[in-house]
């Protein structure tokens, strides 16, 4: 783990949302977590991004490993490459990094926020973006060995000017990366931008609002691909895993258990591990009993199914955190509810998500990483099959076309 220092541009003195930090830390395995977001997913790519990014850092760590050195104790970030052309590619992979974590840390969001930013048609276009509280934030990331940065600044200010025209978001951030290089060796630090002081920063249009509600959507309710922003949303509430109701209100939305991550699953799972109960009963001992739920406020998903998008930007839901020392439960105003209850202390939670729910999750993935899979079996719908017995393999009870 290495500290980075914060210089800010004399744009960020009137910020408010900046100037909170003068340095962060980043270990290595960070620089790969947050780096990885430089590769771009394939559009034929079903699963959701984020998990795809994330099935790919092992192979940047084999790629891009000995290229990358960090010294803690003398506090050194180093570009290890001689080949200019190399050395621009993981310059910019290192820029990356501590671009986004120091937004992760600085806007206080979660990692799997970011988006890339498609190319326009014409004019220049920053990095990535986000949203938080129905504001849409962007960022560009550079990073380099060099101790001049002029150039750098300049491009930025360029393409937030050609962005600004393109669209209007809440605030546009430009970092700048230095570190050193094969021979030479500087303080590793990161330079901010703010705006320049004339754009105006402004909340997100209906078509944005619509698509940071959606983003949550797609971690609860389905998979990327079947989320394809449309002309008319039409969200169906029975597809949703189970709602948690808090004074009155509904918030719909999904399930989690530290016991299925993948990470825990596969340090857990030994040649002694036979079954998926004894597997369930390992995981309960090492980890214990942690549940999630994500949420989103029933009325966010009436007002998307009217097509009422003006109505979002009024919606605010009551601000509210709780907590106690088995449960927090936190609503932010934008009607996103987040629940965390240890030891299975929260009766709504335990009814709707029980152990049994718990182990029977498990057990399909135990079926994917044993590659046990089956026939579906379900009669087919579809006009040349219909009626026939479906033939494709899934790890589930039914395939994703008859569940």
């Amino acid at each position: 783990m290495i500290k980075i220092k914060i210089q800010y541009d004399s744009s960020c003195s009137s910020s408010n949302e900046l100037n909170k930090l003068d340095e962060y830390e980043i270990t290595r395995g960070e620089i790969f977590r947050y780096g990885v977001y430089s590769l771009e997913v394939p559009s034929h790519i079903a699963d959701k991004e984020y998990d795809y990014l994330q099935s790919k850092i092992p192979a940047l760590e084999i790629l891009y490993e000995d290229y990358i050195e960090m010294d803690e104790r003398g506090n050194i970030l180093r570009n290890k490459c001689a080949d200019d052309r190399l050395q621009k590619i993981i310059s910019e992979f290192i820029g990356i990094s501590l671009g986004l974590k120091f937004a992760v840390i600085n806007f206080e969001i979660n990692s799997n926020r970011f988006k890339k930013i498609n190319a326009p048609v014409d004019g220049k276009y920053l990095d990535y973006s986000w949203n938080k509280e129905k504001k849409e934030y962007e960022i560009e990331t550079k990073g380099t060995v060099s101790s001049s940065i002029s150039g750098f600044k300049s491009d930025i200010v360029k393409k937030k000017g050609d962005s600004q025209k393109l669209k209007s978001v809440h605030l546009r951030v430009g970092s700048i990366a230095k570190f050193s290089g094969h021979s030479k060796t500087q303080i590793p630090l990161l330079y901010v931008m703010d705006d320049p002081p004339s754009f105006k920063n402004i909340e997100p249009d209906e078509k944005d609002i619509v698509k940071y509600y959606i983003e949550h959507l797609s971690f609860i309710y389905d998979n990327a691909y079947y989320n394809k922003l449309k002309k008319r949303i039409k969200i169906n509430k029975e597809k949703f895993y189970s709602y948690y109701e808090y004074k009155g209100k509904k918030y719909y939305g999904e399930f989690f258990d530290r016991r299925l991550n993948k990470e825990n699953i596969v340090k857990n799972k030994t040649e002694f591990e036979r079954t998926v109960n004894t597997l369930f009963n390992k995981l309960t001992r090492n980890i214990g009993k942690v549940k999630y739920f994500i949420g989103i406020n029933e009325t966010i998903i009436d007002i998307l199914n009217s097509g009422r998008r003006n109505v979002l930007k009024e919606f605010k839901d009551e601000k509210l955190y709780r907590e106690t020392k088995n449960l927090i439960i936190s609503i932010q105003e934008d009607g996103i509810l987040y629940l965390k209850a240890n030891f299975s202390k929260d009766k709504q939670v335990e009814r709707k998500f029980a152990e049994k729910d718990v182990k029977a999750r498990l057990a399909i993935l135990w079926n994917m990483e044993s590659g046990n899979s089956h026939e579906c079996g379900e009669p087919c719908r579809s006009r040349q099959k219909r009626g026939k017995r479906c033939e494709i393999k899934t790890y589930r009870g039914a395939c994703h076309f008859h569940r």
